[in-house]
């Protein structure tokens, strides 16, 4: 709801949840590496998760900045 106020917090969130998602994508590079596979996998289903849910939430906004 905050962006649909223009909330100027709202992009300071978006940097610290791109920090999160960006920290589990490395880590999981790092765990590939180590070959540590099964948490690598984990790490990427989480970031993958999130990406998703984002791309859901951000269909209604979009509609409203046209």
């Amino acid at each position: 709801m905050n962006q649909c106020e223009e909330d100027i917090a709202v992009f300071p969130r978006y940097a610290i949840w791109a920090n999160t998602v960006r920290d589990h994508i490395g880590a999981a590079l790092v765990k590939l590496e180590d070959g540590e596979t099964d948490k690598a996998r984990r790490l990427l289903i989480h970031a993958h998760n999130s990406l998703s849910a984002f791309a859901e939430i951000q269909k209604p906004f979009d509609t409203i900045l046209d």
